[in-house]
């Protein structure tokens, strides 16, 4: 009688009629369930839905408790979803989920029905309801939401979906351990869409599935089982923030603050990249969930176990795995893990040709030392990335990092480090100074990375474990995915300032190698582990994206400014050293030489010639073993050169097209006798302050493709305007007595007749540029609960900002070179103040010239243009 009363009581609240009532009543007090081993003792109806009738009896033995879950028999599609929950169960074979004890069919009063007994989670002995749960530890937190997602991974590799998760619809037991439960909405993978229903908890339910369901069922679209996973990680996200926001204080001072936040990320990245503007952790904005979004429930498990230590990426990628015992000793900051695939990619010729030519290209002409290689410095690179990466993951500020990481990021980012310079050649700096929009090695990089059917194409995109499984393309987006290029995902745009950032690998492994090799003591200043220790990734908003990056903790704020004083310092004493840039500028003008011919070619537009330009160069690179530039170094036929034979073939390349000038160039360079300084201009001494910042833009690289034109119009241009003047002079004119002075002057004036006498060096301002450092400022350690969706505190280090404004102010100077058989001419007969009056006159030539008019480039200057086969031999070849 108390059963008809609670049915009966439910009749208007459910929708049940009485007649459909009675017929579940006749159904439970039949022998029929008794036949199945029940006895209704003390029956309990828990509730009635559109679908079912819920009701609560005991077995006969063992005596449990058992849930009868009755279809309506006024519900047209009830047996099919009774269906549909007995076979997810049966399927899945999670016992936190339940099992089947018996399944039910038949005809009553000429209606059909269905029972399924199943596990019952007793909600009111030894389950408790999710809101109820208080007082947990942080390790069972945590551990209840890997069990959680767990029972939903089971349940979709089972091929169903739950359709209807939220915190009514999970139990806790007294082993804090989670049950997922109320499975009337599961739905298989194949599913009729008129059968479908998509319902849930208001809150929980995705923001798409009332209007996908109406479009299918109107045969517009058709509802994937792909989508319906969506839907469910999104109500378990939703799930997880509400749990994080009801929690007691007792939890959040177990969680700490990298948990908390942990926690958060993981949430709002289970929302299916629908967040709004609450949906947020860790300042990150909402449109950058789309990229960051769970795909599945495996990839969210997968990062809780990360947190509770049971996946670890270091583990997994065997490059990171220190227990090798296979190790190749290239860097003082770590060993090289030499793993089988990553000895196959040192044997691809892309990689091994670095070991050919040197890092720094002809400064051993000024340091002898300087003979380590382009390979060096890329394992070094390789090595230390592995060191960041190693460290990223033991952030202990931003969980970003160690969550967001997978695997393939690891791998891009290792493979982005080793082959980041693979396009480079001999001499491929002092080209690109010349003009980088021709000789950009990192254009090359991209080609030879996407070039495929071949080795290095095989081995990237090979499978584990003997190649990398990694797509090409994917390293090229990291090498190109510039912090505010929002174009590219987040993790890319981090990825990439690990490799080319304020704190890059790069940075550290070049300084630190350079300042060895050369015996300068900067490099060695840098506390290199103390910085490796506290990096971290930094998150700030702007323009509706995340800027990511990579960036240190306030601990690693001193460390991070030597890093940058040791740049400046380098800078300053070694690459910048005056007799090195005077020979940079000695390559510039004969690489200046070479583009010159090539764009007085007859029909050759200033639009395509860098594009021939770029062709010659590549197929010699890649002719075998160097054939051309062997060819070309015979050619030139200088004597015994102080060059090193790669760097001697490359300008030789160069010269072999270019006119005289470029040999007079490469002869002074073979026997090193290099242009001479005669004045050096800088701010306050020839420049005022913003004269210098127009300066800067003048002398770039990057400025466009008639960058190197004028400032070859520039050199020009002062030559002939002191040649003017020496020429025009009377004597004693500058109040200094000569010896000889008219057969110095006819000396002078006849070899700036037959070759260029002066040079303007200018270092290029966009190699110098020093990026701002900020860092992560300390927490407040008494705070046991924080704001997860709030950005971590960033501030500006200041000694960065001043070092990186100062950069060319500081140590950049103007120098004007001159023929080392002029100097003690122009020394003796031109005051320093004549020499920077004409370089101003120049200057204003060279800024206003149109350089498709200008004489220098419209007029071919044919005398002396050496051509193939016709040049007087000076001595011996250069030997390759």
């Amino acid at each position: 009688m108390a059963l008809a009363n609670e049915l009966h009581s439910l009749e208007q609240d459910a929708g049940m009629a009485d007649s459909e009532a009675r017929i579940v009543i006749r159904l439970l007090n039949s022998r029929i369930l008794s036949s199945a081993n029940l006895r209704l003792e003390d029956p309990h109806v828990l509730g009635v839905s559109r679908s079912f009738v819920y009701v609560v009896a005991r077995e006969r033995s063992p005596k449990q408790k058992v849930l009868l879950t009755l279809a309506r028999p006024s519900e047209k599609h009830a047996l099919y979803r009774l269906a549909n929950m007995r076979a997810a169960i049966v399927e899945t074979r999670d016992p936190r989920i339940g099992a089947e004890f018996g399944s039910l069919r038949g005809t009553l009063a000429n209606q059909p029905w269905g029972c399924l007994i199943s596990t019952y989670h007793d909600a009111r002995d030894k389950f408790t309801t999710f809101f109820s749960t208080s007082r947990i530890s942080a390790r069972a937190f945590i551990a209840l939401w890997r069990d959680l997602i767990e029972q939903l991974y089971a349940l979709h590799s089972a091929g169903y979906t739950h359709g209807d998760i939220s915190p009514y619809n999970i139990l806790i037991d007294s082993d804090e351990r989670p049950h997922l439960i109320d499975f009337e909405l599961c739905a298989p993978r194949e599913v009729a869409q008129g059968k479908l229903e998509v319902g849930g908890t208001r809150g929980y339910v995705h923001p798409d599935a009332e209007s996908r369901l109406a479009n299918a069922l109107e045969g517009k679209t058709e509802i994937t089982f792909d989508e319906r996973i969506q839907w469910d990680l999104y109500a378990l996200g939703r799930t997880l923030v509400y749990a994080l926001g009801s929690g007691d204080t007792d939890l959040y001072r177990d969680l700490g603050p990298f948990r908390q936040r942990y926690l958060r990320l993981l949430a709002c990245r289970l929302l299916d990249g629908r967040n709004l503007s609450r949906d947020t952790a860790i300042g990150l904005a909402p449109e950058e969930f789309k990229s960051l979004r769970y795909g599945s429930a495996d990839e969210a498990l997968r990062d809780l176990k990360k947190i509770m230590g049971e996946y670890d990426l270091t583990r997994i990628v065997p490059e990171l795995n220190l227990g090798t015992p296979d190790r190749l000793q290239v860097s003082q900051i770590a060993p090289t893990v030499l793993t089988p695939r990553l000895k196959r990619l040192l044997g691809c010729t892309e990689v091994a040709r670095l070991g050919t030519f040197h890092q720094l290209g002809l400064l051993n002409l000024v340091y002898p030392t300087a003979t380590h290689t382009r390979l060096e410095h890329a394992l070094g690179t390789y090595t230390t990335t592995c060191e960041y990466v190693r460290w990223l993951l033991r952030d202990e500020q931003n969980p970003f990092f160690l969550q967001v990481a997978t695997a393939e990021d690891v791998k891009a980012v290792l493979l982005a480090s080793l082959l980041h310079d693979i396009g480079h050649y001999p001499l491929a700096h002092d080209f690109e100074e010349a003009d980088a929009d021709v000789f950009d090695h990192e254009v090359r990089t991209q080609s030879l990375l996407l070039k495929e059917d071949t080795p290095l194409h095989r081995i990237l995109t090979g499978p584990e474990p003997d190649g990398w499984a990694m797509s090409p393309q994917r390293i090229c987006d990291i090498l190109r995915a510039e912090s505010a290029e929002f174009k590219f995902s987040l993790m890319d745009r981090v990825l990439h300032s690990v490799v080319s950032g304020p704190l890059d690998a790069d940075k550290i492994d070049y300084l630190t190698r350079d300042s060895a090799h050369l015996g300068t003591r900067y490099g060695s200043g840098i506390d290199v582990t103390r910085l490796l220790r506290t990096l971290t990734v930094l998150l700030e908003p702007a323009a509706g994206h995340t800027v990511g990056r990579v960036g240190t903790q306030e601990k690693g704020k001193i460390p991070a400014e030597t890093l940058a004083f040791a740049r400046y310092a380098m800078f300053g004493a070694v690459y910048w050293h005056h007799t090195y840039r005077s020979i940079k500028a000695m390559i510039q003008w004969i690489v200046w030489d070479y583009l010159r011919t090539q764009y007085l070619k007859p029909k050759t537009s200033p639009s395509s010639f860098r594009k021939t330009v770029r062709e010659a160069l590549y197929l010699a690179l890649d002719s075998p073993s160097g054939a051309l530039f062997d060819r070309d170094a015979i050619e030139v036929a200088v004597g015994d050169s102080y060059m090193p034979a790669a760097e001697s073939r490359q300008l030789a390349w160069c010269v072999a097209r270019a006119g005289s000038d470029a040999y007079t160039m490469f002869d002074l360079l073979s026997r090193r006798r290099l242009f001479k300084r005669v004045a050096v201009l800088s701010p306050g001494r020839g420049f005022a302050d913003d004269e210098w910042e127009g300066l800067g833009r003048f002398f770039t690289a990057r400025g466009g493709s008639d960058a190197w034109v004028r400032r070859v119009v520039l050199a020009k241009a002062l030559q002939d305007l002191i040649v003017t003047r020496v020429r025009e002079a009377s004597d004693n004119e500058y109040g200094t007595i000569i010896f000889n002075e008219n057969e110095e002057k006819l000396k002078f004036l006849h070899l700036c007749s037959k070759t260029q006498a002066f040079l303007v060096d200018f270092p290029d301002p966009g190699r110098a540029r020093q990026d701002g450092l900020r860092f992560v400022v300390e927490e407040d350690r008494l705070s046991s609960r924080i704001d997860t969706a709030a950005p971590l505190e960033t501030r500006e280090s200041d000694f960065f900002q001043r070092l990186g404004q100062g950069f060319t102010r500081g140590i950049g100077k103007v120098r004007i070179l001159v023929h080392p058989d002029c100097e003690e001419f122009i020394k003796r007969f031109l005051k320093r103040e004549t020499i920077e009056e004409e370089f101003q006159k120049a200057l204003v030539q060279a800024r206003s010239a149109n350089v498709s008019n200008d004489a220098y480039f419209v007029v071919a200057h044919t005398e002396g243009v050496r051509r193939r086969g016709k040049t007087e031999s000076r001595g011996r070849s250069v030997k390759g």
